[in-house]
């Protein structure tokens, strides 16, 4: 198992929209780390710091958050929950982390990518991809950095369904219906899907 990658952030005391304004002014990225229990520590963070390991491990994978409070120093695992962008400059005006326990399965969301020229496309179908993620249960150590489908053998009309993907060992998908993940829509059906657009389009109720 290979050693998980480790993110340095300090305790911070101050907070609100004046506090974390001056910090994001000396590089600083003003976060809150969450734990399973309902706890939460504010923290602050090194925006390029922060930016490796997003770039890194980005939402799906477990890293090491040493926390440095009052003169003591703590490493717990945890995941990034989610990052405020801000609108118009290249930084971030606010991150979450959540603790987990590697030894507790955990419910994520991984990104979908395709692999391969589906055969129903050199028919003249379009490759549709349904999901851009699906969510997956395992221990933290086990999340996959994607969901890879190689649509190669895939044919006109035909789909992938979330409940014939093969995850890795410990790993299942999370769903309630049997949800199609990618699949090749025919060319009628394209057609057929403009048409009705259009039909609509030209009765639109008059104002």
């Amino acid at each position: 198992m290979s050693e998980l990658l480790k993110l340095e952030v300090e305790g911070r005391t101050e907070t609100g929209k004046g506090p974390n304004r001056r910090l994001r002014e000396t590089g600083m990225v003003p976060g809150v780390y969450y734990d399973a229990k309902g706890h939460n520590i504010p923290v602050k963070v090194d925006f390029v710091a922060l930016s490796k390991v997003v770039s890194a491990v980005g939402y799906a994978k477990v890293f090491e958050l040493e926390i440095d409070r009052d003169g003591k120093s703590e490493t717990m695992p945890c995941l990034i929950k989610d990052i405020h962008h801000h609108p118009l400059k290249p930084i971030y005006n606010h991150v979450d982390f959540f603790g987990v326990d590697l030894h507790k399965k955990v419910v994520v969301s991984i990104p979908v990518r395709v692999e391969g020229k589906a055969v129903g496309v050199t028919r003249g179908g379009r490759l549709g991809i349904f999901r851009e993620t699906v969510e997956v249960e395992c221990l933290p150590k086990d999340i996959p950095d994607s969901l890879t489908l190689d649509v190669t053998d895939l044919d006109l009309g035909h789909s992938i369904l979330i409940a014939d993907v093969e995850f890795g060992e410990g790993v299942s998908a999370v769903y309630e219906d049997n949800y199609a993940v990618v699949g090749v829509v025919a060319p009628r059906a394209v057609e057929e899907k403009d048409e009705d657009e259009e039909e609509v389009a030209e009765v639109a109720p008059e104002e």
